[in-house]
């Protein structure tokens, strides 16, 4: 598939995530499915503010990004019990979005457990990487 010129490539474009640039309209829109949903985060470095804890949906969740830039899943498994987890795919880096009880990956169909982060469907192998949040006075925080 030939890339329109002014625009970069896939490789680029992967690339520069992992220099922490935001680039989640790109990235989604490579896998042709709709963009997912993100709730934007409130300032703050390490610690900062995700989401209301209210807002994550039990049996379910959200995708949030990071002050930092990242992308994640915030999930409440249970009422009480909030859980993160990288929303960057591990088959080809696409973002996911939250589907129900699992976050869905537009791009090649990977199916996540949002409670876990485990694998449900393929073609992805690896589980969505855990990130470390608490709650503080109601907000999810990084930890």
């Amino acid at each position: 598939m030939d890339i329109p010129p002014g625009l970069p490539s896939r490789r680029a474009v992967l690339t520069a995530a992992g220099t922490g640039l935001v680039v989640t309209p790109l990235l989604a829109a490579c896998g042709g499915g709709p963009a997912p949903a993100t709730t934007p985060a409130t300032a703050g470095g390490t610690g900062g503010a995700l989401v209301a804890a209210a807002d994550v949906p039990v049996g379910s969740g959200v995708v949030v990004t990071t002050p930092a830039g990242d992308p994640v899943v915030v999930a409440q498994p249970q009422s009480g019990t909030i859980v993160s987890f990288s929303a960057v795919c591990t088959h080809q880096g696409c973002l996911v979005a939250i589907d129900g009880a699992e976050a869905a990956c537009p791009c090649h169909g990977s199916r996540f457990e949002a409670a876990t982060g485990q694998v449900a469907q393929g073609p992805a192998t690896e589980p969505l990487p855990p990130v470390p949040v608490t709650v503080k006075d109601g907000e999810v925080v990084l930890a």
